[in-house]
């Protein structure tokens, strides 16, 4: 019972550290108290069942990430490519956040995780503190993406081959999770996180070559 609410405690503590992450990245308030609670909390529980109960733990990052999705989509109402976008980004910098971590530190390397759990709960309260410092940061300095990403197509059929670059990563990193080569794991996140950097940061650039991402007194 200890085991079930330390690691539903801190998988909640963790999924707000990176819910707002993606938010402020992008400018967006941040989202109200419960109805955030409530889908973190129910990512959590779906979490420790898929983990700890049919030993699923490759999917479990995938299934968040469409619950992401489907929270900003209908409960902030953020259309939903723009939801994809916004998720992608947040979640793989907080990925490349927490798998430096384990790669840098020994300290918290995946052999002393399953050695010593509690590692594993620290780890994911460093990592939430990281995304709300820079989280914060960001709001403070306002800085972030302005411009709606489901608006400003620059190819036709835009969204559809964007769409599909997004359907190919997911399903690349389920297959790279399942691999559990913790190397190949950071390189994919932050590959990843670059392509909606990368995506987004085009979006936003002017006619006349400057772009949004920068200071600005502007809001959503």
């Amino acid at each position: 019972m200890l085991e079930f609410i330390l690691f539903m405690l801190f998988s909640i503590v963790e999924g707000f550290g990176i819910l707002y992450l993606m938010l402020k990245i992008y400018r967006y308030d941040a989202a109200s108290f419960y109805p955030a609670l409530l889908v973190v909390t129910l990512m959590s529980l779906q979490s420790f069942f898929l983990r700890e109960e049919l030993s699923l733990e490759s999917i479990v990052p995938v299934i968040n990430i469409f619950v992401f999705v489907i929270f900003l989509s209908v409960v902030i109402k953020i259309p939903f490519f723009a939801a994809l976008i916004i998720t992608g980004l947040g979640y793989f910098i907080f990925a490349s956040i927490q798998g430096a971590i384990v790669n840098t530190i020994p300290f918290f390397s995946l052999a002393e995780i399953k050695v010593h759990p509690y590692i594993g709960y620290l780890l994911q309260v460093i990592t939430a503190g990281v995304n709300l410092s820079i989280a914060w940061g960001l709001n403070r300095m306002r800085i972030g993406f302005m411009e709606s990403i489901s608006e400003k197509m620059r190819f036709p059929h835009e969204q559809r081959v964007v769409g599909g670059f997004i359907i190919v990563i997911l399903l690349g990193f389920g297959f790279i999770l399942h691999q559990r080569s913790e190397l190949l794991n950071i390189i994919y996140y932050f590959l990843a996180a670059l392509f909606f950097f990368v995506y987004s940061y085009l979006k936003e650039v002017k006619p006349h070559g400057g772009n949004y991402f920068e200071k600005t007194s502007n809001k959503h």
